[in-house]
């Protein structure tokens, strides 16, 4: 269990309730202090979007520790976003 109760969209003011348009435990935490997932999503798009990293290399190092941390949310998740972008089941 969470040390922070999970906040739903009823719980926040109408500027931040769409911090919680995926509704995902992370972003419930976080919406405890509105910055934080804003900052989180901004790095994320970086990382996806607008840094060198090649795309593959990034969804394999995002499966890697997904699997090695038995999250099976992150990992099916990327499997899907790893086809998209070309990855094989044998990589």
């Amino acid at each position: 269990m969470a040390r922070l109760p999970y906040l739903d969209r009823s719980d926040l003011l109408a500027e931040h309730q769409d911090l919680l348009a995926r509704n995902l435990n992370l972003y419930r935490v976080l919406a405890h202090s509105p910055r934080a997932p804003r900052s989180l999503n901004t790095l994320a798009r970086y990382i996806r979007d607008g840094s060198r990293l090649d795309p593959r290399l990034r969804e394999l190092a995002i499966l890697q520790v997904g699997y090695l941390t038995r999250s099976a949310w992150e990992f099916s998740h990327h499997v899907r976003i790893g086809r998209e972008i070309g990855l094989t089941d044998d990589e």
